[in-house]
């Protein structure tokens, strides 16, 4: 049985990247607390994933190696404010620690606990975010829009990825998730494949099975040419853990323009 624990291999990265193939990962500890202007909480970034297929995207020559077309982070919010607007992403939310939140969009409120099922809004919205009874810890998954397509799900023991079932929608949304087919089920059209996991859990690979601590990022990507697409077609199985989350990015299809 494998184990994560002191197998590293440096990457460019503003905090420890650790890889055990077919996966790399990266611990919530080692992620620096990032105040908000405001002062209403600080952002831990776990991952800011620049894929070089985003060339070929309808925004092609205007992306740069900067623009990340995945973002993963965990909030910590102390106070009551609206949310910063990110026109362009795809944004999911979901509630790890505290009693939750109240989500306000397009005038519903929407009430959001650590047994909530993750929540998907366009980023542009902007909600505003009502603390239920003081901070709360929130994970976050953002996905640029003409990079695909975003999605969260609470993971559960004996699921592989992905999973067949379909994230909460905000009022008025566009869809995020459409539904899935026999071939996509097995992987194909993921660009990014992701687990983060707020308790211990332990995870059926291709190279092994892995004993993940609490506040852990894998992912796997078939977005770059150093990582083949036969990446993203070998299934993940959950075997333990009750605090876990699955995340992905679906690349658009040839049809498809999400501009």
């Amino acid at each position: 049985m494998a184990t994560m624990t002191g197998m590293t291999a440096p990457k460019p990265s503003t905090h420890a990247v650790h890889v055990v193939d077919p996966v790399q990962f990266v611990r919530l500890q080692d992620a620096p607390a990032q105040p908000w202007r405001n002062g209403g909480g600080v952002t831990r970034e776990l991952l800011a994933w620049a894929a070089l297929r985003l060339a070929d995207t309808p925004e092609g020559p205007h992306v740069t190696s900067a623009d990340w077309a995945v973002r993963v982070s965990v909030a910590d919010i102390t106070q009551d404010g609206p949310f910063s607007a990110f026109p362009g992403i795809d944004r999911c939310f979901a509630v790890l620690e505290g009693d939750g939140v109240v989500l306000t969009l397009r005038g519903e409120d929407l009430h959001l606990t650590p047994h909530s099922e993750p929540l998907a809004f366009d980023g542009a919205l902007a909600p505003g975010c009502r603390l239920i009874n003081g901070p709360t810890r929130d994970l976050n998954l953002m996905v640029r829009q003409s990079a695909g397509r975003a999605w969260m799900q609470r993971a559960v023991a004996g699921q592989s990825w992905p999973p067949s079932v379909h994230l909460q929608q905000a009022p008025d949304a566009q869809p995020l998730n459409p539904p899935f087919t026999g071939s996509q089920m097995k992987g194909e059209g993921w660009a990014w494949q992701g687990l983060y996991t707020h308790g211990p859990a332990c995870l059926d690979t291709p190279g092994g099975r892995l004993e993940l601590q609490p506040g852990m990022l894998l992912w796997s990507d078939a977005g770059s040419v150093a990582a083949p697409a036969a990446d993203l077609t070998a299934p993940w199985c959950l075997v333990e853990g009750r605090q876990a989350w699955w995340l992905g990015l679906q690349a658009p299809g040839p049809e498809e323009d999400r501009t």
